[in-house]
């Protein structure tokens, strides 16, 4: 066990190692998700209160997220353009491209040709 001059040095000791441990199990504080998302804590606390964000891990009074649910949940939020009113699936990216791919070609009097 490590030996400290004040209490301050075994404080930061322990924050170190339980970031060190965080990092190694994937998981990331409430602050650095609402950094990660470039919004503020109160609107990832608001996303938690609705259910629209990803899942947590809540430990005491402290909000944690997994790396695999951040990642899963942007996944489900995937949109294909503004007009969009839910996520988009894999069938709906697959019915877009045919689309495009067969759509009539219009000619010079705007019909198709």
């Amino acid at each position: 066990m490590p030996s400290f001059n004040t209490i301050e040095d075994a404080h930061r000791f322990m924050a170190e190692e339980a970031q060190k441990l965080r990092d190694r199990i994937g998981l990331v504080s409430e602050a650095q998700f609402a950094a990660m998302m470039e919004v503020s804590e109160y609107t990832t606390q608001v996303w938690r209160v609705k259910g629209t964000g990803p899942l947590f891990v809540k430990l005491g009074r402290s909000v944690f997220y997994r790396l695999q649910d951040i990642e899963a949940w942007m996944a489900q939020n995937l949109h294909s353009s503004t007009e969009t009113t839910g996520p988009i699936t894999s069938r709906d990216m697959v019915k877009e491209e045919l689309d495009a791919m067969f759509a009539p070609i219009e000619g010079p009097l705007g019909k198709a040709a």
